[in-house]
């Protein structure tokens, strides 16, 4: 059977079982859960408020895994046990589907190899940080994410790992395979971070209690902002490099303006492999990696995205063809930026085209942080742009203390889902919506939503 004839096959089977709007939640097992306990409690509340999808992550971007394996450290909280198998017995002994929640891209701290003992399981595979640094992308300014690391969430900073390598995505279809081989009964496979990333920071420095420099400071010079690690002062845990775009120079302030560009990914591989396959010759006389990067985004910047979004787009090829070839009743999903055209622009996600090529069973665009009305104005983009009335968004939503969607707004977010032609909702995450959870672990509150999840996500269901 080719792909096209196993895809509308499980379209058909798909909303067979499930009609109406349903609902599926993200879950970070490595954080979250503890014990078996733990476990359960998730079951019951998702049962009780009426979850069919669960989304529990493998990894969540940490550098390990929350189960034995052959290629990442396991995560020391799940080193005597088996969370991912226990949610996957407890969900189908409660006619619940899951499907593993993979980040991709986004492979922990740069501090990583120094958390044995601590953060993993120091008797399985090291980090990939210790292992194989050259995994990890190159930025505009030639600098190693491990060297000078993006956001930082907690110590070390967020490493990415290079898509555009061979390497790498052998490394991700080894992960996915060994993933179903471990547990053959998953309904599905969810990624997540399967893109590029791409930001920039702009930092004013006002230096009028400075004593000395060691030399004038000039536009484009680097300047290296860096914290000390609490666990080790000798070691830096956030190290960024601006480039300085203007210095000001009057009484009674003195200060400068120095930016911060997050590009990936640049490294000799990619660079080679790019002119190599799109036709382009970047200058001979261009030595630095900032100055080949300046030439690209003035003269190729259309075709370097191409050939990014293919590499991305190959990523999910793969893991399609393995899924198809090992279990191919094997659900595909994936957590997307919910601008499209940013998506595409920013961080190589052309993940419209993952739906057309028949990649995709169904999407789950991050709708965070914007209101009820903007994710039904996006849900009729999408379905212009997928040309696919019955294609499966579960849009995600997401409350937090930060944007709180309250007890009452609540009803507008469904309303705006089920006007959108949305097929469910997904939500972000069980941590948060969960009022049990956050009793249970000395939490303060967002919102009491149980009662008002049950009752719509069962109203809509029917």
């Amino acid at each position: 059977m080719d792909t096209h004839a196993q895809q509308s096959t499980k379209f058909k089977s798909y909303f067979d079982i499930i009609r109406g709007m349903k609902a599926a939640i993200w879950a970070d097992v490595i954080n979250d859960f503890r014990n078996e306990a733990d476990v359960t409690a998730f079951l019951e509340w998702c049962s009780k408020v009426g979850m069919d999808l669960l989304l529990p992550c493998i990894n969540h971007g940490t550098g390990t895994v929350c189960y034995e394996s052959k290629l990442a450290p396991i995560a020391k909280n799940c080193t005597d046990w088996d969370p991912l198998g226990l949610i996957i017995k407890g969900a189908r002994e409660r006619g619940m589907q899951v499907h593993p929640w993979v980040v991709i891209a986004n492979w922990g701290s740069s501090l990583l190899p120094r958390l044995g003992g601590r953060e993993y399981f120091e008797g399985g595979p090291q980090p990939l940080q210790a292992d194989h640094p050259d995994h990890f992308v190159v930025d505009s300014y030639g600098y190693s994410v491990l060297d000078a690391p993006s956001i930082v969430y907690s110590a070390g900073g967020s490493c990415y790992i290079d898509l555009g390598k061979e390497s790498v995505r052998n490394f991700v279809f080894d992960l996915i395979k060994e993933l179903v081989r471990k547990y053959p009964y998953i309904d599905g496979v969810h990624l997540d971070y399967i893109r590029y990333q791409s930001f920039k920071n702009i930092l004013g420095i006002d230096y009028t209690q400075a004593k000395e420099f060691g030399r004038v400071i000039r536009s484009g010079d680097e300047i290296w902002v860096m914290r000390k690690w609490q666990q080790d002062p000798s070691i830096y845990d956030a190290r960024f490099v601006f480039k300085v775009t203007e210095k000001k120079q009057s009484e009674p302030s003195q200060t400068m303006q120095a930016e911060r560009e997050y590009s990936y990914c640049y490294c000799n591989s990619c660079l080679e492999k790019f002119q190599s396959e799109y036709s382009v010759s970047i200058p001979y006389d261009l030595k630095t990696t900032y100055e080949k990067a300046q030439w690209i985004e003035k003269n190729e910047k259309n075709r370097w995205n191409e050939w990014r979004i293919s590499n991305v787009t190959s990523v999910v090829s793969g893991i399609r063809k393995i899924l198809n070839d090992m279990s191919p009743l094997i659900n595909l999903s994936a957590a997307t930026f919910w601008n499209y055209s940013a998506a595409k622009e920013l961080v190589a996600q052309d993940w419209v085209s993952w739906i057309t090529q028949g990649l995709l069973d169904f999407v789950n665009p991050m709708t965070y942080w914007i209101d009820p009305n903007k994710i039904r104005e996006a849900l009729a983009a999408y379905r212009r742009l997928i040309k696919n009335e019955i294609f499966p968004i579960y849009p995600g939503v997401l409350t937090s203390a930060d944007y709180r969607i309250t007890r009452n707004d609540l009803s507008m977010y469904f309303d705006a889902l089920r006007e959108g032609g949305a097929s469910g909702i997904t939500l972000f995450s069980y941590s948060l919506w969960s009022s049990e959870f956050r009793r249970a672990k000395s939490l303060p509150l967002i919102e009491e939503y149980d009662d008002l999840l049950s009752s719509f996500i069962r109203e809509q269901s029917t």
